[in-house]
């Protein structure tokens, strides 16, 4: 069972790799695979399979090697992306299996429009899942205009026609991962009930009501659940697998995605009302996160 820390472990993970992807790749054809045969042209080979669902494949700090039924060997460099069509063989392979930390990003997203999307952390030992709650996936359609899996199948068919216009596969590529990484935004799993100590739930309260004062510290949340700063940090981040910086920061991305997409107010307005003194500052944050400034997010939408 994945854990509220397992859950965001995952959930920084994919914004951190999603952004990277946005920001280094998917401009050229060969920052994207895509694995769509069959039929098995080689025997014997260990961990050779095929699932009824879309799998990706997405490096995070080195290329990711991925077999194909036929024998071919797919080789993905971080920032681009390998998209498994639902029966296709294959089977990720490591070649420096003994080296630590993680190595790829997983996405599975099912042929029903109806089932659960799932991230999540890959490396050659152990695997760690994230799935996508309702509500994301209906946003994430929202910001695609479609379901995601029905973008992956024009995808798909559009890479294997006699006319493949490998131009337009990776700009619709481009457009899923954005909006992914803009739905990984509505997600908070350290929100959930599930910590322990009801200090910590306190905390969180009090982040989700204020989070859009400038002035919270760590101190001042201590002291309000009768902790020291630095204790606080330590059992937070042991509860919910994040800092109380980092929820913060989260929190206040929510509410200014929120009035970029429900009003008109400016952007310095926004950020003063999401908790930024300094606009500047705000903007960054943002573009690290979604990968391009919030005005232009605006424009495009969710």
């Amino acid at each position: 069972m994945t854990t509220v820390r397992d859950a965001n472990t995952v959930r920084r993970y994919a914004t951190e790799v999603l952004g990277v992807c946005l920001e280094r790749g998917l401009r050229r054809p060969k920052d994207v695979v895509i694995i769509s045969g069959s039929s098995a042209a080689i025997s014997g080979q260990q961990g050779l399979h095929r699932h009824d669902h879309w799998e990706l494949f997405l490096p995070a700090r080195r290329t990711v090697r991925v077999l194909s039924g036929d024998g071919a060997l797919h080789a993905v460099r971080v920032g681009g992306v390998a998209v498994v069509t639902p029966g296709a063989l294959h089977v990720a392979v490591h070649r420096v299996p003994q080296v630590s930390g993680w190595d790829c990003l997983g996405l599975t997203v099912s042929v029903g429009a109806h089932e659960p999307a799932s991230l999540w952390r890959m490396n050659c030992r152990t695997t760690v899942c994230l799935t996508l709650p309702h509500q994301a996936r209906v946003l994430w359609r929202t910001w695609l205009g479609e379901t995601p899996e029905a973008l992956l199948s024009r995808l798909s068919h559009d890479a294997t026609a006699a006319r493949w216009a490998p131009e337009l596969t990776v700009a619709r590529l481009r457009l899923f991962v954005a909006g992914l990484l803009a739905t990984l935004g509505t997600t908070t799993p350290y929100e959930s009930s599930e910590s322990g100590d009801d200090r910590i739930r306190q905390v969180v309260a009090v982040l989700r009501a204020r989070s859009h004062e400038p002035g919270i510290t760590l101190e001042s949340l201590g002291r309000a659940v009768g902790l020291s700063a630095s204790r606080l940090q330590v059992l937070f981040r042991r509860e919910t697998g994040t800092t109380v910086h980092q929820a913060l920061v989260e929190l206040r991305l929510r509410n200014a995605e929120r009035l970029l997409v429900e009003t008109e107010m400016p952007i310095k307005a926004i950020a003063a009302a999401s908790g930024w003194s300094n606009p500047l500052y705000f903007s960054a944050v943002f573009r690290r996160r979604h990968g391009m400034s919030p005005s232009l997010w605006r424009r495009l939408g969710p």
